[in-house]
């Protein structure tokens, strides 16, 4: 499956990585990079692309799906004991409950390339979009975002086995599919094929002690891009510092143009309709420091913020 990535999702001058398109093997590939690294970014940029291809995909976020919106789901719903549960877990606890949960749940999306769920059923019935019908029924594309979040050992020895299950089982219904997973602990990487977030490379680990070199060293990466962002985005301020100066001469040029029309003095009520050009004239450089600029700063708003004479 042939992604492409995106370039500069945030406008700052920075790239998820290095490549403009990776083409995927089938199975499963673990995401690795350091915090802030592009990771979470990366599966996102592979949503899209599933969505914009029918590609049946489906998402595991930890940061969503677990903690304290897996609580208010539960109690929601009416599903008290396991509120209960979620209430009196830990965190890792409940990363574990959450995922177990979700991994348990992805039969019925193997076999139909979607869930039946409310989400599913409103699309279907409430707007009448039968989704089912414009998916690529060969395809199948799971997302899981940060699942070793909180685990403790042993709990990641049991997400790699629940992991490599469902990978095998998925790998004998013949179907072309792809598991995305990213991670931050090192034994989800063993044996896997590994993904560089940075440089768009497959990698593998031969033990610990490299995957530690390779983390260390994506944090260097890391902190290049971001001196980079740094001064990508102070280039991009200055530009608009001074597009906002023009337009603020322009301005009071134009302003003028209209008062020298009248006595010194005189009340702008009493200027017919160029009382209402001089309120134009007046929003323009408003208008551009709030809702035209995106790089400046709210002390450069404070600072400028254009105000008649």
């Amino acid at each position: 499956m042939k992604v492409k990535i995106w370039r500069d999702p945030y406008d700052c001058g920075v790239n998820i990585t290095k490549k403009r398109e990776i083409d995927f093997p089938t199975g499963l590939t673990i995401f690795v990079g350091c915090n802030g690294a592009g990771k979470s970014t990366l599966l996102r940029n592979i949503k899209e692309f599933c969505s914009s291809n029918n590609f049946p995909c489906i998402g595991y976020d930890n940061l969503h799906d677990g903690g304290h919106h897996s609580l208010s789901n539960a109690m929601y719903f009416g599903n008290f004991s396991e509120g209960a549960l979620l209430l009196s877990s830990s965190e890792g606890e409940c990363v574990k409950i959450n995922a177990s949960r979700f991994l348990n749940g992805l039969k019925e999306f193997v076999q139909n390339g979607f869930e039946e769920d409310f989400g599913y059923r409103f699309a279907k019935h409430g707007l009448g979009v039968d989704l089912a019908e414009n998916l690529n029924k060969d395809i199948r594309v799971i997302l899981l975002d940060a699942l070793d979040s909180g685990l403790s050992v042993d709990s990641l020895v049991e997400l790699r086995e629940a992991l490599d299950a469902l990978n095998s089982d998925i790998e004998n219904t013949g179907l072309e599919y792809y598991i995305f997973v990213t991670a931050n602990e090192y034994e989800l990487t063993v044996n896997h094929r590994c993904l560089d977030v940075e440089s768009g490379k497959f990698v593998t680990f031969s033990d610990y002690n490299d995957y530690r070199d390779f983390i260390v060293n994506s944090r260097k990466k890391k902190e290049e891009r971001i001196d980079h962002m740094l001064s990508y985005i102070e280039k991009k301020r200055a530009k608009e510092l001074e597009k906002y100066k023009k337009i603020v001469e322009k301005a009071e040029i134009d302003r003028q143009k209209i008062l020298s029309k009248y006595p010194p003095g005189t009340d702008v009520k009493s200027m017919g309709l160029d009382r209402y050009e001089l309120d134009s004239i007046d929003r323009r450089a408003e208008d551009y420091l709030y809702h035209g600029s995106r790089y400046l700063s709210e002390e450069d708003v404070k600072t400028l913020s254009y105000s008649r004479k």
